[in-house]
């Protein structure tokens, strides 16, 4: 038996991967086979990014054989980096808030937390007087939506933190009450949860194969936008 596969097609990444299904055989079950001859086109999977960002490692190549999760693409995206970083510095405020309503406050700790909500307040203005400015050069179209985005997100970020170290203030000033315990533990699971969904977006920065075969095509580049 002669067989012929047929691979095509590309993505909107750049990857394309054919998982072949295998050759299928004939038998005639006659003393002289039949010699018969066919063509079985590949199954193609079209790969492509959940998020936007710049192409910053490809790590296949055209004829590599690969597994299911196999690493293909890695992308750097700024934002994703920044938002992880903001999710960590919260959370380790919305920590300390749950950690001094269970434990109570120093007078050294409370000068420290008023300090600490003085500088988070002043980024957090600072950042919303950067956010005002940025949207208003996006709305008249000099700059991408993207950066008016990340601005955004930068402002809500640094909001997000002076409101957690003034908490974190007014609790080291008054002692916290059981009710205020619970509420700031309830933050601080709030906070784990953007973490979480932070890292959720950061593992999108690795694109991995769903499917087992061999590359077909590989037409993203270093340094392109996916």
């Amino acid at each position: 038996m002669n067989a012929k596969t047929k691979t095509a097609a590309a993505v909107t990444l750049g990857l394309a991967v054919a998982a072949f299904t295998g050759y299928g055989l004939w038998q005639a079950g006659q003393p002289a086979p039949e010699v018969l001859q066919g063509q079985m086109e590949a199954r193609e999977a079209d790969i492509a990014p959940k998020l936007s960002a710049r192409i910053a490692q490809v790590l296949v190549k055209e004829g590599d054989q690969i597994t299911v999760g196999t690493p293909l693409v890695r992308l750097d995206s700024p934002e994703v980096a920044a938002k992880m970083a903001q999710a960590t510095a919260a959370q380790a405020a919305a920590q300390a808030v749950a950690r001094k309503a269970e434990h109570g406050a120093r007078p050294q700790e409370i000068d420290m937390a008023r300090l600490a909500w003085q500088r988070a307040q002043t980024a957090a203005d600072l950042a919303e007087t950067s956010f005002q400015r940025v949207d208003g050069l996006a709305r008249e179209g000099l700059i991408a939506t993207q950066k008016r985005d990340e601005a955004d997100a930068h402002r809500k970020a640094s909001r997000d933190q002076a409101l957690a170290a003034k908490a974190q203030y007014d609790m080291a000033r008054a002692g916290a009450r059981p009710e205020d315990q619970d509420a700031a533990a309830a933050q601080a699971r709030q906070v784990a949860g953007v973490v979480a969904e932070v890292q959720a977006a950061q593992a999108e920065t690795e694109l991995k194969s769903p499917v087992a075969g061999e590359v077909a095509k590989v037409l993203a580049r270093v340094g392109e936008l996916s």
